[in-house]
């Protein structure tokens, strides 16, 4: 692990030093401040725009699919009509703002990774990989400090009982998302470790992230991990069909939210399985009553659903509140977000949204498995696509502008670690040329 993080002799160029930053700053920033994230990548996104235009390549960025054009331009006019029908459009026009924000920032920060040499790409990953060590090391000192702070005398067993009870029912839930952060970006370098030779270290760091997460209480990204590396492989194996099936799966995902009750979904049929001692099945139970009450929404305006933002108060405590036969109260109809991606585009744009956010899905889909020609390319890019697939099913909103900025990050840095065989480490520039 250490020797994959030796520094090449030769310097980064321009573009490797701007994806060098993001991929070092992502986990670091995620201990600290999420929000930090969203600026870092527009400061990025603007440097590599300039850097782009000086050196006349800005052509890269208009070769966009054009049925990822379709996707977009569908989905930002949903947006903006669902809003303005829905009587959102004041929060909807400032949502439409930062999600056209953040399709510019991907137009960007995703194709320009392919000006990226192979000298950068290590550059890359040993940030990226430092980064992760960084994280993992500075939350497991935090929670043995923790640990060995509230099992010495200086605290009343009252106290230490307390605390430790809260911890097994939360978890260390601020370092949730840097949990989250780690073990998507630990996957990512996944494909460069092993591309290059180091695949016990890819594996080791891996297990290491998903371990973390266990460890702080986020548990959709633990069993979420596990699931991953089952898809992976599952998606190697499964042949020359493999897209046509995912994207078949993608399809039912999409069509099950208007129809959920009339597939006979209830949540109390689930929970009174479910046993109120463990931790995490009154996440579960909640969950389900909110994905419940959504479905009853969307039946409600089913094409173009409630206008952008719509969640926020559709399901305040105002509204009403979510009681469980066995679990009893549970809390607001939808805190914040629906926490299941697809039910909240059905909710808030409809039919017509949920069919463009599925254009663009299916394509990107794709074309990842167009250039996923090796099988340890396709096991580590569908484990990463499945675990964040999970974290938008249970975790993150749509809406949410430093997860998708992360989101940004972390397929543009997969899009070059999985290009770095056909990638040359000769300059580009005469000015990267030159003696520095």
């Amino acid at each position: 692990m250490f020797r994959m993080l030796h520094l090449p002799a030769a310097k980064p160029s321009r573009y490797g030093l701007v994806y060098l930053f993001l991929a070092a700053a992502l986990p670091v920033l995620a201990l600290f401040n999420t929000k930090a994230i969203v600026p870092l990548t527009i400061v990025a996104a603007l440097a590599l725009f300039v850097i782009a235009a000086r050196d006349g390549k800005l052509d890269v960025i208009k070769r966009l699919d054009r049925f990822l054009w379709l996707g977009l331009a569908g989905y930002l006019s949903i947006f903006l009509v669902s809003s303005i029908l829905g009587d959102t459009w004041i929060t909807g026009a400032v949502s439409l703002g930062k999600l056209l924000g953040l399709t510019l920032i991907a137009i960007i920060v995703i194709p320009l990774q392919a000006r990226l040499s192979a000298t950068d790409l290590k550059w890359i990953a040993c940030a990226l990989i430092g980064a992760i060590l960084f994280a993992l090391c500075w939350v497991a000192i935090y929670i043995l400090h923790d640990i060995a702070l509230y099992t010495g005398s200086a605290h009343s067993a009252a106290m230490i009982e307390d605390h430790l009870n809260r911890i097994s029912y939360y978890g260390y839930f601020w370092f949730k998302p840097a949990a989250t952060v780690t073990l998507i970006l630990s996957l990512i370098a996944g494909i460069y470790l092993h591309r290059t030779g180091h695949r016990v270290a890819a594996i080791l760091l891996a297990v290491c992230s998903a371990g973390l997460c266990y460890w702080v209480g986020n548990r959709t990204a633990f069993y979420g991990s596990m699931l991953a590396m089952g898809v992976g492989v599952f998606y190697h194996f499964m042949g020359r069909h493999r897209l046509k099936l995912i994207v078949f799966i993608l399809a039912i995902a999409f069509a099950i939210p208007p129809v959920m009750n009339l597939l006979g979904f209830s949540p109390g049929h689930i929970s009174s399985h479910l046993s109120k001692a463990s931790p995490g099945s009154n996440s579960i139970v909640y969950r389900l009553h909110i994905w419940e009450f959504v479905a009853d929404k969307i039946t409600e305006k089913p094409l173009l659903g409630w206008g952008a933002g719509a969640s926020k108060r559709l399901g305040t405590d105002a509204v009403d509140t979510l009681t469980d036969p066995k679990f009893g109260t549970l809390g607001e109809p939808i805190p914040v977000h629906p926490h299941n991606g697809i039910l909240q585009v059905w909710l808030e744009f409809g039919f017509f949204g949920a069919l463009f956010v599925f254009i663009l899905i299916a394509r990107g889909m794709a074309i990842a498995d167009r250039y996923l020609t090796e099988p340890w390319q396709r096991i580590w890019v569908s484990a990463s696509a499945t675990l964040l697939a999970c974290f938008f099913g249970f975790s993150f909103s749509i809406s949410s502008s430093w997860w998708l900025a992360t989101v940004i990050v972390c397929i543009a840095i997969a899009a070059a670690f999985v290009a770095i065989q056909s990638q040359s480490p000769a300059p580009t520039t005469p000015e990267e040329s030159a003696p520095r």
